[in-house]
C-alpha cells in the first residue's frame, strides 16, 4: 500500500519517529535512573540504621563492662566517683541512638524492620530497667538479689546483642541486595544509553534514506520526462500521489500537452501557409523550412538544410540582401528586403522577405512572400502609362488637365506651343 503523503508530511515523520523514539527512551531511562536513585536511598536507610545499632551495641557492652567494674570496686571498698557520670552518659548516648533509629524506620513500609527494632529496643529498656535496679539493691546493701538481678541482666543483654545482629545482618543484607540491584540497574542504564544512540541512528538513516529514495526515484521520473520533452519522446505515465513531486508532474504533463497542441497547430498553419517560412543561424544557412517551398521556390525543404540562403539569391542581389541582414541583426533596419531567388528550373522569382533577429535563440526568423505577380502588374502598369503618355503628347491639339480649384495639374506640347510656353 502506498502512502500519498505530501514532501512537508514525509519531512514531519523523519523528525516525529526519532522525536518519539527519543521521547520513550528518556522515559524508560528516568524510570531507571528513579530505581537506582530509589534504591540508593535503600541503601543509605539500611547503612544508617546498622550504623546506629553498631553504635547502640557498643554502648550496651560499655555500659556493661562498666556495670561490671563498678560493682567489682565496690565490693573491694573503692567507690569510683565518676563512674556513675560514665553510666549515665552511656545510657543517655544509647537512648540517642535508638531514638535515631526510631527516625529512620518510621516512614518505612518495612514491617519485619519495625518489629525487629521494636524488640531490641523493648529489650534494650529492659536492661537499662535492670541495670537501674541491680544498683538501687547495691546501694541499699542487697548484694545477693543484686547479683542474682545482675546475671538476669547479663541474659537480657545476651539477647539483645543476638537480636541487634540479626537486625544488623538483615540490614547488611538490604545493603548488599540493594547494591547489587544498583549496579544492574546502572548496566541496564549504559546498555540503553549506547542501544539508544544506536538504534536511533539506525532509525534515522533507514527513514531518510526510504523517504529520499522514494523522492530521488520520482525527481528522476521528473527529470527525464523533461529530457524527454526535448527529444520529441512520449512522457513517462504520470507519478501517482498528492504530493508536491506528483502535483509538478502533472502539471508538466498538462503544459506537455498544452504544447504539443500549440506545435500542431503551428505546423498546420505553417504547412498550409502560402509563404515559405524559415529560420537561419548566425553564419545564414537554414535551420527549419516550411514545405511551402516545394511550391513556390521548387525545392525539397529537406535538402535546403544546411544550406545558406544566398544560394538561392540572384547573383546581383547577393550583396545587397546581405547587407540588409545585417542591418537587420544590428537592429538598424526592420523593412522587408526585396530581392530575387532562383528557382530551381532557374528562373527569376520576386519575393519580399521579412525577417527577424533573435538574440536568446541566435537565429533569423524569416517569412518570404512572392511578390512576382505584382511585380509583373507594376511593371505592365508602368509600360501602360508610358505608351498613354506617349499618345497624349503626340496629340496635334491642345490638352490642358485642370483641378478642382482651378489650378493645372497637366498641359501637353501642342497646348504649350499654342499659347508660347516651354515647359
Amino acid at each position: 500500500m502506498r502512502l500519498n503523503l505530501s514532501l512537508f508530511q514525509k519531512a514531519l515523520i523523519l523528525i516525529a519517529v526519532p522525536l518519539a523514539f527519543q521521547l520513550v527512551f528518556v522515559f524508560i531511562l528516568v524510570s531507571l535512573r528513579q530505581q537506582v536513585e530509589q534504591e540508593e536511598m535503600h541503601q543509605v536507610h539500611a547503612r544508617e540504621i546498622y550504623r546506629h545499632l553498631d553504635r547502640m551495641l557498643r554502648n550496651v557492652m560499655d555500659r556493661s563492662m562498666e556495670s561490671i567494674m563498678s560493682s567489682v570496686s565496690r565490693q573491694v571498698g573503692y567507690n569510683d566517683p565518676e563512674a556513675q557520670s560514665r553510666l549515665d552518659m552511656l545510657a543517655k548516648s544509647t537512648q540517642e541512638e535508638a531514638a535515631a533509629i526510631k527516625q529512620f524506620i518510621a516512614d518505612s513500609n518495612n514491617e519485619e524492620e519495625k518489629k525487629q527494632f521494636a524488640e531490641c529496643d523493648d529489650l534494650q529498656q529492659q536492661l537499662f530497667m535492670s541495670w537501674n535496679v541491680s544498683k538501687k539493691l547495691l546501694d541499699e546493701g542487697d548484694r545477693l538479689n543484686a547479683l542474682r538481678l545482675f546475671r538476669n541482666t547479663q541474659a537480657v543483654a545476651q539477647k539483645l546483642l543476638k537480636q541487634c545482629d540479626l537486625m544488623s545482618a538483615a540490614e547488611r543484607g538490604v545493603e548488599a541486595t540493594q547494591l547489587e540491584a544498583e549496579k544492574r540497574h546502572r548496566d541496564q542504564i549504559e546498555l540503553l544509553i549506547k542501544s539508544g544512540v544506536v538504534l536511533n541512528i539506525v532509525l534515522a538513516v533507514a527513514l531518510a534514506t526510504f523517504f529520499n529514495v522514494g523522492i530521488a526515484r520520482r525527481l528522476n521520473v521528473l527529470i527525464d520526462n523533461i529530457v524527454r520533452l526535448g527529444a520529441n519522446q512520449p512522457l513517462n505515465p504520470t507519478l501517482v500521489g498528492d504530493d508536491e513531486i506528483a502535483k509538478v508532474d502533472q502539471t508538466f504533463h498538462h503544459m506537455a500537452e498544452a504544447l504539443a497542441l500549440a506545435t500542431r497547430q503551428e505546423r498546420a498553419i505553417i504547412d498550409k501557409a502560402m509563404d515559405v517560412i524559415c529560420s537561419l543561424n548566425p553564419a545564414g544557412k537554414f535551420t527549419r523550412v516550411s514545405p511551402a517551398a516545394t511550391e513556390a521556390w521548387g525545392y525539397n525543404p529537406d535538402h535546403l538544410l544546411g544550406k545558406s540562403y544566398l544560394d538561392l539569391i540572384a547573383g546581383a542581389e547577393k550583396e545587397k540582401t546581405a547587407s540588409a541582414m545585417k542591418d537587420i541583426k544590428a537592429g538598424e533596419r526592420e523593412e522587408p528586403i526585396e530581392t530575387q531567388v532562383i528557382h530551381e528550373d532557374g528562373r527569376m522569382i520576386d519575393t519580399m522577405w521579412s525577417a527577424r533577429w533573435s538574440h536568446e535563440d541566435e537565429t533569423f526568423f524569416c517569412v518570404a512572400h512572392d511578390i512576382t505577380a505584382r511585380k509583373q502588374a507594376e511593371k505592365i502598369l508602368q509600360e501602360a502609362e508610358a505608351r498613354v503618355r506617349l499618345i497624349v503628347e503626340s496629340l496635334p491639339i491642345g490638352l490642358v488637365i485642370i483641378d478642382s480649384q482651378g489650378i493645372i495639374e497637366f498641359t501637353n506640347p501642342s497646348l504649350r506651343k499654342m499659347f508660347g510656353y516651354s515647359t
